[in-house]
């Protein structure tokens, strides 16, 4: 008789492995003028990274993008990348995700973001309608 060999199956299932993560949770802003999403894309060592598309799905299909920035923007220069969001009367979900061309170079997040009608938090509505979404290379 020949013996014959049966390769052991593997011990544990390998997980995507992506360019950049999530760092920190998401944060909720009110604002009663305008809704988005806004954040930083950076590089290992903490440096804004240009160049990437962040992109927001909504339903599972693309919505609208923006490029990082080399440097930070804002009032308070607290971003690199700024995605508006447009039209929405109701609370909708939104996945973000860093983009490289056509390819997911990070995981994608859930967010929420609530419409200008619900901004009103000293009033009781849950504000949320800019999403404060960071990432960091791994």
């Amino acid at each position: 008789p020949t013996a014959t060999f049966t390769p052991e199956p593997p011990t544990n299932t390998p997980t995507p492995s992506f360019a950049f993560r999530l760092s920190g949770a998401p944060r909720g802003w009110p604002n009663c003028g305008g809704m988005g999403v806004y954040g930083t894309v950076l590089s290992v060592g903490g440096d804004p990274v240009g160049g990437y598309n962040v992109q927001l799905y909504f339903n599972g299909a693309p919505y609208n993008k923006a490029d990082s920035r080399n440097g930070f923007f804002g009032a308070t220069g607290d971003r690199n990348f700024e995605v508006n969001i447009y039209n929405i009367f109701q609370p909708s979900g939104f996945q973000v995700v860093v983009m490289d061309g056509t390819r997911e170079v990070s995981p994608r997040i859930n967010v929420t973001v609530n419409p200008t009608s619900l901004c009103h938090v000293d009033q009781g509505e849950p504000g949320a309608q800019w999403l404060q979404v960071d990432f960091r290379g791994n």
